[in-house]
This record gives structure tokens, sequence and C-alpha cells, in this order.
């Protein structure tokens, strides 16, 4: 009968308490790159700012309410064009406002604002000019292809207010959506 000793038996790959400890931290700190680059890239897409203040907005939410139904009872249509003319060219925004009868609106003051969502760095803002009676247009140059906000607000002489704000989306190939 043979027999071997310890040592010859444990010649092959041995778990010993320092290749587990370096297993651990390894994969411990995979783990915390990982989240450090997830985080990075995350705050730096998208820093959170919606509002500088919330608790002020929320406070004016009544007066934002009462506002609208002013709006409403006013009876006006803005219906607003926006044509792209590329990947990084102007945009012409074109509106037709007209009142409740479907008569056309002139005399307004029309400012139109193009604001991206994430960046705001990309904001445009436009004032429009009357041509025909109730047609106003004009252009914001500079934008990228994506996502923004078109913002319209009119304002006649005696002060009446209409606002409006509808995403838009402006594709590299020269349209808008």
């Amino acid at each position: 009968m043979t027999t071997m000793s310890l040592q010859e038996r444990s010649t092959g790959f041995r778990i010993t308490g320092r290749k587990v400890f370096l297993a651990l931290v390894a994969f411990f700190g995979i783990i915390t790159v990982a989240n450090v680059v997830m985080i990075w890239l995350a705050v730096g897409s998208f820093p959170g700012v919606v509002t500088e203040s919330a608790y002020k907005s929320g406070r004016e939410y009544a007066s934002v309410l009462e506002a609208a139904e002013t709006q409403r009872a006013l009876g006006w249509r803005l219906d607003e064009q926006v044509v792209s003319s590329g990947p990084a060219g102007g945009v012409a925004i074109r509106i037709d406002a007209n009142d409740r009868t479907g008569a056309p609106l002139s005399g307004l003051s029309v400012v139109a604002t193009l604001a991206s969502p994430t960046h705001d760095g990309l904001d445009r803002r436009a004032t429009l000019r009357e041509g025909e009676v109730g047609l106003y247009t004009g252009t914001a140059e500079g934008l990228p292809a994506g996502q923004y906000d078109l913002a319209i607000e009119a304002t006649s002489g005696s002060g009446e207010v209409f606002r409006s704000v509808n995403r838009i989306v402006l594709s590299e190939t020269g349209g808008a959506q």
C-alpha cells in the first residue's frame, strides 16, 4: 500500500486567505468604478435642475391656473408651424393667430422660444413679425436636430396675454414634428 504525504497531493491550485482577500477587493473595486462612471455620466448629461425654486413655483400655482382660465376666456387660437432647414441651420417659425370667431388677430407682439429640455445652452428666442394680417413669422438660428419645447407668448396692445408650450422634434433632414 502506497501512502502519499500531504505535500505531494497539494501541488495544484490552492485557495489561500490572500487570494480570497484580493478577489473580494477586485470585485468591489470593479463595482465601485462602474458606479462612479454611471454617476458621472448621469450628472453630466442632465443636472436635474428644472426650476430654481420649486417652493416658489408651487406657491404661484394658483396664479398660473387663473391666467390659464383668463386665456381660455379670450378664445384665441394660435396655430404654429415650424420648419427646420437642416442639422444645424435656422428654424422658421410661423404663427397663424385667430380669435374665437376665426378672424385674424392683428397688432400682437409675439415671441417664440425654442428651449432644449436637457441643455440650457441650446435655447433660442425669436421675435416674430406680422406680415399678412394675423400671420407672424420669424427664425431661430443654430439649432441642432433634437427635441425642443416651443414656447409662444403673444401679447395684445391692451395687455391680454396668450401663452402656449408644445414639444416639437427637429429632424436632421430638415423637417419638424
